[in-house]
């Protein structure tokens, strides 16, 4: 009986420890809430998640190429159809933020369902792009408003408006 009365009280003292460090844990700052929201989007593509890479882009959302949100959903859509999933590698993402826009910066190399875990790719598999990214704090968080990418390498395995 002693040993359960030690248990239950070492188990409420690291349960107690536990919640006192979550509360003093701090908030992720507006750098890496940006940078989450769009690993968000990869994840989604990896995944072949339309919820998860759209939810991230706000209702708002206009592409340099003129898409909008509802556009790029359909978009994806018939790629993860027609294609599976999408391997997504993002380099560094750089941000800066300023009030309630923000900017990000980063480079992707984009492919076909490739196992990123046996990962053998060659440059004629897939694409590299530059995106630029725009964002705005919206509903509590940070919301993607608007992209420009250019190809800067690999062949046209994935040709695709991205956000």
């Amino acid at each position: 009986m002693r040993t359960r009365t030690v248990v239950l009280a070492a188990l409420a003292v690291l349960i107690l420890g536990i919640g006192g460090l979550w509360l003093a844990w701090p908030d992720p700052s507006d750098e890496d809430q940006v940078r989450q929201a769009i690993r968000d989007v990869a994840e989604g593509a990896r995944n072949g998640d339309l919820g998860a890479c759209i939810k991230p882009v706000s209702r708002d959302y206009v592409g340099d190429d003129g898409l909008t949100r509802d556009e790029v959903k359909g978009f994806l859509f018939r790629e993860f159809r027609r294609r599976g999933s999408i391997t997504v590698l993002l380099g560094d993402i750089d941000v800066l933020i300023d009030g309630d826009a923000a900017t990000a910066q980063f480079k992707a190399v984009l492919a076909d369902g490739i196992d990123v875990a046996s990962f053998d790719l060659v440059p004629a598999d897939a694409d590299s792009f530059q995106f630029t990214v725009e964002l705005r704090r919206e509903d509590g968080g940070w919301k993607i408003t608007g992209s420009r990418y250019t190809r800067s390498g690999g062949s046209s395995a994935v040709d695709a408006p991205m956000i």
